[in-house]
């Protein structure tokens, strides 16, 4: 009869020490790629060693206290504390859980997977996890401490004829301690903005993709993201569109809230109305929540800049609006509330043709039991999904052209 082993050798076998095999986890930098190896434990879980994740991210690690097994991981300005057999990261005052907990195997340091996926593109240090292409995508924010990107390599030229896949870059309003509004009660639990949108979100991603188009997701799970940072991460993709999801509320002043109910779209332009400048003022309010400076917004030229490449798209950001706003009509309970336009801090930075969509009314009870049914949810995506690939296709040259 064999031996058998002892049992802290099994265990170790099986659950400590990392295998070899799954792809990699590739880290993008503006146009420059580089790979990250990926390895799993016994029990599945995926990690990546600590030292090429931040070396790929432009970021470094400093190691803490002198006895070792705890160690900084600093993006930008952030700090995200790791030690070891901890199945948590520290950044600032909150303690967010990891999948499992942080290894050391000899003088590498291993850390699950999801602090790239999930943890750092909800800290808002310019990190956006594209689950479509598998890749990490690096943001240099203004302001910040810039990241060196690696050596440029070749890119493969592309096929003769070929046409690069749209992408579209859905942004779920609000997330993590900014809630968006909270509605009514519907089967005794309240509507709550961010967790609407992230749904419909999720359900806009799969229509587009059935519909063959690569879509990004700003944010994939309860996750806050700072306002200037989701156009920047549109930016980043090489989005050809963006399409920010949102709930509206009505204001207590108005003499009957409870019966305003409908969807809106909106594009990037001078508020015109009081209602548009109240809800241009609601929907900006949510940098309160950020707690840190987006980078700013640059100097006079930067400005002007800005307003040129925006205003370049003005008139595809319209059509855009117009045929979303017709999807959602096929669809929706509620009445039309037109194309308007305001303001949106979230649009200002995406260079690209980029509208924000008002689902509903969270303050109304038939918006609320549409918005938050998920049949409901599947059929606005899919009338938002059919209306999008109809722009792509009527605007050909604009796909790829970024």
């Amino acid at each position: 009869m064999a031996a058998l082993l002892p049992l802290a050798a099994l265990l170790q076998l099986t659950v400590a020490a990392p295998v070899q095999g799954p792809p990699p986890l590739v880290v993008r930098v503006d146009e420059v790629r580089r790979e990250v190896p990926v390895t799993t434990r016994g029990d599945g879980t995926r990690l990546v060693p600590l030292a090429a994740l931040a070396d790929a991210l432009g970021a470094h690690v400093v190691a803490e206290g002198q006895t070792g097994g705890r160690w900084r991981l600093v993006v930008d300005r952030l700090g995200v504390d790791l030690e070891a057999g901890r199945p948590s990261a520290v950044a600032g005052l909150d303690t967010v859980p990891l999948p499992a907990s942080v290894e050391q195997h000899a003088d590498t340091v291993f850390v699950p997977e999801a602090l790239a996926l999930e943890v750092l593109p909800a800290l808002g240090v310019g990190v956006v996890y594209d689950a479509a292409a598998h890749e990490l995508l690096r943001i240099p924010l203004v302001g910040a401490t810039p990241v060196a990107p690696p050596p440029p390599a070749e890119a493969p030229p592309p096929a003769p004829g070929s046409r690069r896949q749209p992408v579209v870059v859905v942004d779920p309003g609000h997330g993590g301690r900014d809630a968006g509004m909270v509605g009514m009660r519907v089967n005794g639990r309240p509507l709550v903005e961010k967790h609407v949108t992230l749904s419909v979100a999720l359900a806009l991603r799969e229509a587009l993709e059935a519909r063959g188009v690569r879509v990004v997701l700003t944010r994939q799970t309860d996750a806050l993201v700072p306002l200037a940072h989701r156009g920047r991460m549109a930016n980043a993709a090489r989005g050809d569109l963006f399409i920010s999801l949102h709930v509206n509320a009505a204001s207590p002043d108005w003499s009957s809230p409870g019966g305003i109910r409908g969807f809106e779209t909106y594009v990037l332009a001078e508020a015109q109305t009081a209602d548009q400048r109240r809800l241009e003022s609601l929907e900006n309010a949510a940098v309160r929540f950020e707690g840190q400076a987006d980078g700013g917004e640059g100097g006079p030229l930067d400005f002007v800049m800005r307003d040129l490449e925006q205003n370049a798209h003005l008139r595809a950001s319209a059509d855009l609006a117009a045929l979303l706003h017709g999807g959602i009509r096929e669809v929706h309970p509620g009445p039309s509330r037109g194309v308007q336009q305001a303001g949106f801090r979230v649009l200002r930075t995406a260079f690209m043709p980029a509208v924000l969509v008002e689902l509903g009314y969270g303050t109304h009870p038939g918006d609320a039991a549409f918005l938050v049914d998920p049949a409901r949810q599947r059929a606005l995506a899919a009338a938002l999904a059919d209306a999008t690939r109809r722009f792509l296709d009527h605007y050909p040259a604009s796909v790829g052209g970024r």
